[in-house]
């Protein structure tokens, strides 16, 4: 989840950054390797790329704009720092990796 809010944060910059843009990390973004980018040639670019590793990110920022950072805030606060047990929470979220493949015949 670190890296998610980290991928936001970066992506609440380039939001906030208008039409002067930035460059992006390329560690991050290779796709966007060292050049300025707008966010709105950025979301565009996604779009058309088809690179859906940045659209839940992208919706996070459009969505809560200006607040991005403070949702975050809030999310990891409410969420991330506390620790419920099974039988307290509304949701739990689970995986099953070492299911996975086995659930048809090959």
């Amino acid at each position: 989840w670190k890296s998610v809010f980290k991928q936001i944060t970066f992506l609440f910059d380039l939001h906030k950054s208008g039409d002067e843009g930035m460059i992006l990390p390329k560690d991050r973004f290779p796709e966007f390797n060292e050049i300025a980018i707008t966010w709105n040639r950025f979301t565009s670019e996604v779009e058309a790329r088809e690179l859906n590793r940045y659209v839940a990110t992208i919706a996070v920022v459009n969505k809560f704009q200006g607040q991005t950072l403070e949702a975050m805030e809030l999310f990891e606060r409410q969420v991330m720092e506390n620790n419920f047990s099974v039988d307290e929470a509304d949701v739990v979220l689970t995986t099953c990796h070492a299911a996975k493949g086995m659930e048809w015949d090959n």
